[in-house]
């Protein structure tokens, strides 16, 4: 077979050539692509053509017709070039099936593509608003949540340290307890929403391991006396006393296992076990053991007890928000731990998991500084009455603030509730300190707290502002130290820690 077969086999597969008369009568046909013989009219192809015999008649002229669908059953797809002269007519149709086909699979793939692409940004930018605005619920939650918080917690105090009989006091006592839960969940709440946002810093310090532990086992043992319960706690001696680690956050993590498994547990014990698994260089890997003799989690349930406000038992009947586990799991896991749980319907659970802790060589070289206990507010020496201005619009905590400064009669007392006249007070009268409510009518505390450091008379420079707020995270305290605030007095407060940090920057 020489090339010019090829060529030939090649052109009548792919293309088919006609010559037409002006009328559009076939006078010869060569290729295979469409059936019609010599005489036959053009429009005998396809409807198409009918558009053809006009352009026959017309002057001399070349005409090109891209992606044209020809054929009834067996459609191709073709260009069709047609060249007219005064004589007779070229028609020459190119079959290019495979070719739009492939083009059309390419096309409707980026489409596809294109549109998965949106999708997905659209679903981002849902999920990033829906973050957003949960963070910012959460927020405005705390905020306005921790006002009345604070409220009954200092009422109790208050009401607590007047003349009660046993009846009132036992009140006092459930008021106060009720608070504790209440301020707990909220903590929680808070705690889970700053772990998903990726907002949640561990604060690595050296402590005394065994001092926690022993604070835990005198806790817990005093609470499962209450309940008629034993606490065993087993603690290996080989662990180092003191260790690197966020002591707030350990304590949080065997708190809330404790406390889940005195909720589940109403006859039995409760046994915190802590082991050393080996040492190594300066690390120790430690095995933790929560273990309870409880109503047990089914095998179906086993891991849904870690899932946000999930619980594995009649919600009804064992009150809590179905956090704590969550929490437990996620703090663990930002230290690269994992707890796992082992558990027999009404015969009890086994909470455990490892933990890698640095601990100094020298142990009585790095042996932290005792934490005394927080002392009792002192007054200053001296017995001058101080001045204070308080911005505030919650009348609750406008009360609370006067009856906890009443009652030292150290303080003189002014209330704004509106941060606009901050500064037209400021102008005609000195304090001593001003308490800075961050979230005011019609401003913001930190902006308040930026113009009057701005005013450069009474004193407005160095006077000591103190803000009041729900809202303390890191970026949150970086913005009120810009501002020029001094420190923060944070809700819920008590009498102790309001009066504490005030009189730390008043005058001795």
């Amino acid at each position: 077979m020489n090339l010019t077969d090829y060529k030939g086999n090649f052109f009548q597969t792919r293309s088919q050539f006609i010559i037409l008369n002006n009328d559009g009568t076939v006078k010869e046909s060569l290729g295979a692509l469409v059936k019609i013989g010599a005489n036959e009219t053009i429009t005998k192809i396809h409807p198409f053509f009918e558009s053809m015999i006009q352009l026959l008649k017309a002057a001399p002229d070349n005409h090109s017709f891209k992606c044209i669908h020809l054929g009834k059953e067996d459609e191709f797809v073709c260009d069709i070039d047609l060249s007219v002269n005064k004589e007779e007519s070229l028609l020459v149709i190119h079959d290019f099936t495979d070719h739009y086909k492939e083009y059309q699979n390419v096309a409707q793939s980026r489409n596809e593509s294109v549109i998965t692409s949106q999708i997905l940004d659209l679903q981002n930018q849902y999920l990033k608003e829906k973050e957003e605005f949960k963070n910012k619920f959460i927020a405005n939650f705390s905020h306005e949540i921790r006002n009345p918080l604070t409220s009954v917690l200092t009422f109790c105090q208050m009401l607590e340290k007047t003349d009660l009989d046993l009846d009132q006091q036992d009140y006092v006592n459930v008021i106060q307890s009720a608070t504790d839960d209440l301020r707990k969940i909220l903590e929680d709440i808070l705690d889970l929403s700053k772990i998903e946002a990726g907002k949640l810093s561990l604060e690595i310090d050296v402590f005394d391991i065994h001092e926690e532990l022993e604070l835990i086992k005198f806790i817990y043992s005093a609470k499962c006396r209450q309940r008629q319960l034993e606490f065993h706690c087993k603690i290996d001696e080989k662990i180092p006393r003191y260790v690197e680690g966020d002591k707030h956050r350990f304590k949080q993590v065997l708190v809330n296992l404790l406390e889940n498994a005195m909720k589940f547990t109403h006859e039995g014990s409760i046994t915190l076990k802590v082991q050393q698994n080996f040492a190594r260089g300066n690390r120790t890997h430690l095995h933790f053991e929560i273990i309870d003799t409880g109503v047990g989690i089914p095998k179906d349930k086993l891991e849904d007890v870690f899932e946000s406000f999930t619980q594995a038992h009649d919600s009804n009947k064992y009150k809590g928000t179905g956090l704590g586990l969550t929490i437990v799991k996620e703090l663990l896991h930002m230290v690269q731990s994992e707890i796992k749980v082992e558990s027999e319907e009404n015969k009890g659970t086994t909470f455990s998991f490892n933990l890698v802790l640095k601990f100094p060589f020298d142990q009585e070289l790095e042996k932290p500084k005792s934490e005394s206990k927080k002392a009792k507010y002192r007054k200053p020496a001296n017995k001058k009455k101080f001045k204070v201005l308080l911005v505030e619009d919650i009348e609750l905590t406008q009360m609370i603030v006067l009856k906890i400064l009443a009652k030292t009669g150290a303080f003189y007392l002014d209330i704004l509730s509106h941060g606009q006249d901050v500064i037209e007070t400021l102008k005609h009268e000195e304090y001593d300190l001003i308490l800075m409510d961050i979230k005011i009518p019609g401003t913001q505390g930190d902006e308040v707290s930026r113009q009057i450091r701005a005013m450069g008379f009474n004193n407005t420079r160095n006077v000591p502002i103190l803000a009041l707020t729900a809202h303390h995270k890191p970026d949150d305290l970086k913005v009120y130290k810009k501002s020029g605030i001094d420190d923060v007095v944070r809700k819920p407060f008590d009498e102790e820690s309001l009066l504490n940090t005030m009189y730390k920057y008043l005058p001795k």
